[in-house]
């Protein structure tokens, strides 16, 4: 006796027309905001594989997507987030003002800044540096002040270039994650601009790791 069940063909996202792509990026993401143990690290099931997988293997069957392929999709688009929500942080040219990303999914993915919120049991609060904005404050100031010397090759390392090589040695060691180092470098980036530090030396300290 021959099923009459038709099974359908699973289709790769990268093989999909833009404006299919665009709805199933849009029912990733929707699907993510409205479970926050897939991105909140202070989540008690941020660890949980079972239940991460079945909500995108839930997605997947929803979208006759690879539960792989949803994962992936989603990786790429956090990380964009990422990188367009840090370049909004960063000053462009003598505006002294941030440009405003103008990626598609940039608004709908605002719910990801919480991450960037410095926590105590941040990855980043484990590296032997300054742990809170108010010590990095303090301490860059004067530090900052010194920076112009070491791009002379003959004057002994200051005490700037000191820090910023112990700090990304300390960094490296630490094997953050993209976003993480992110969340590093904003952080550093605020206590720069907190202490009315010029934009390039900004940027030149920030070269720095």
């Amino acid at each position: 006796m021959s099923s009459n069940t038709t099974q359908m063909s699973i289709v790769c996202i990268s093989e999909m027309k833009n404006s299919k792509r665009v709805a199933v990026e849009e029912e990733i993401i929707g699907m993510v905001k409205l479970n926050p143990f897939l991105y909140e690290r202070k989540h008690e099931m941020y660890k949980n594989k079972c239940m991460r997988n079945k909500k995108f293997n839930e997605l997947g069957k929803k979208l006759n997507v690879p539960a792989q392929q949803l994962k992936a999709r989603w990786r790429t688009l956090k990380d964009k987030f990422f990188q367009e929500f840090k370049a909004e942080l960063i000053p462009s040219g003598s505006a002294d003002e941030a440009v405003k990303s103008k990626w598609k999914w940039m608004e709908r993915l605002r719910f990801l800044e919480n991450i960037y919120t410095p926590v105590d049991n941040s990855p980043c609060s484990s590296l032997n540096i300054s742990k809170t904005v108010q010590e990095l404050q303090q301490n860059m100031t004067s530090l900052v002040d010194r920076a112009k010397i070491i791009a002379e090759p003959s004057v002994p390392k200051s005490a700037a270039q000191l820090f910023f090589e112990s700090l990304a040695k300390q960094t490296e060691e630490a094997e953050l994650t993209p976003a993480e180092f992110c969340n590093l470098q904003i952080e550093i980036l605020k206590a720069l601009k907190a202490a009315s530090i010029p934009n390039y030396l900004q940027m030149f300290c920030l070269q720095q790791i």
